[in-house]
């Protein structure tokens, strides 16, 4: 997995346990899909960081 990738900031809250997590992966995973106009099986979550601001987390999608 090397082709590329794109980061989303996120707040955490839309990460935390109880939240539709699936529904914010699937959404960014969509968004990266259709700019790059790649299948969407192509988009896969790398890894996930904390952001600065201590109240949002990193979503980082990546492709092949």
């Amino acid at each position: 997995m090397a082709a590329g990738s794109k980061t989303f900031t996120t707040p955490r809250r839309d990460c935390s346990e109880g939240a539709d997590q699936a529904a914010v992966h699937e959404r960014n995973r969509a968004l990266v899909a259709r700019a790059i106009r790649r299948p969407l099986a192509d988009v896969v979550l790398v890894g996930v960081t904390d952001h600065p601001d201590g109240a949002s987390v990193n979503l980082e999608y990546g492709w092949s």
